[in-house]
């Protein structure tokens, strides 16, 4: 808003976590949707998904699908886009998509993973996109913006604003590959929830 100069009436946050796997806290969530607006709202986001699923063991695919029936059944209705936010593995094979099971990432519509190698610039790629193309890798400066606001001990706060377009002097553009192994864990636990017997080398 500082920046742009953008009207944020439409911009609505919760100061509290709502747990995706407890279907009365969903229920309730919906509610409160339901009465900001009689439209669907554009975008819901859940900032992390680890501090919106107490409970649940991120690494069970069970667990996740009853996140996704929460999502489905509460959420779907008053919402067109439904996205969270969620930290990468750290192997080489997680590290370009969520960390914990394979099913979270196969469920996904659209993944994007964000990286940062340098003090002052990211870097966003499109990890996965269904039913169409990925968008190419995208590089933004990070530029600090003041909000005009003080923090308790009366310093100025600032916000950090994407700026699209360059990318740090003297740095190559990175040349993001693919790894196609990301899906080799989808394909096995596709495997072993029919009961299929998986031989591994």
């Amino acid at each position: 808003r500082t920046k742009y100069g953008h009207n944020t009436d439409n911009f609505f946050m919760l100061e509290c976590s709502s747990n995706l796997s407890d279907y009365k806290e969903m229920d309730k969530l919906a509610s409160e949707i339901s009465a900001i607006t009689e439209d669907k709202i554009n975008l819901i986001v859940f900032d992390t998904l680890h501090r919106n699923t107490a409970g649940i063991d991120e690494n069970s695919a069970s667990d996740f699908a009853l996140v996704l029936g929460n999502v489905d059944k509460y959420l779907k209705p008053y919402v067109n886009l439904i996205g969270y936010i969620h930290h990468t593995g750290n192997g080489a094979e997680t590290s370009m998509r969520g960390r914990g099971t394979s099913a979270r990432f196969a469920a996904m519509d659209t993944s994007i993973v964000i990286h940062s190698k340098a003090k002052g610039n990211a870097g966003i790629n499109c990890v996965k996109q269904k039913d169409g193309d990925a968008f190419e890798t995208m590089f933004f400066d990070m530029e600090k913006v003041d909000i005009d606001l003080k923090g308790e001990d009366g310093e100025s706060l600032f916000n950090i604003v994407p700026i699209l377009g360059t990318e740090k002097v003297g740095e190559e553009k990175e040349e993001v590959t693919k790894d196609l192994s990301i899906y080799a864990d989808i394909i096995k636990d596709y495997l072993l929830s029919k009961k299929c017997e998986v031989l591994q080398k």
